[in-house]
């Protein structure tokens, strides 16, 4: 909807406050029903505690493994003068 659009009543009714009054109106036998009602017809909805959840999803839990070793400076000359070696044989 356009931002410069604004929301109004139909023309049947002469304002907002005529037309919430007509459809309350209209469900106002129901609404009393579904408020007198102490149990609705649906069941409740009973969730599984978090680690069932955890657990069906098949989350890993735990401490985090450890960051891969990086090598020191020494590692890594070390590392390109076998590879040059190996090139040169």
């Amino acid at each position: 909807m356009p931002a410069s659009a604004t929301m109004t009543a139909p023309r049947t009714f002469r304002s907002e406050a005529a037309l919430a009054a007509a459809v309350d109106a209209a469900f106002a036998e129901e609404l009393a029903a579904a408020l007198a009602d102490p149990a609705p017809d649906r069941p409740s909805i009973v969730l599984p505690d978090a680690e069932t959840l955890i657990r069906q999803a098949a989350i890993a839990t735990g401490p985090c493994p450890p960051d891969p070793r990086e090598p020191s400076g020494g590692d890594q000359l070390l590392t390109k003068a076998s590879v040059f070696t190996l090139r040169a044989a």
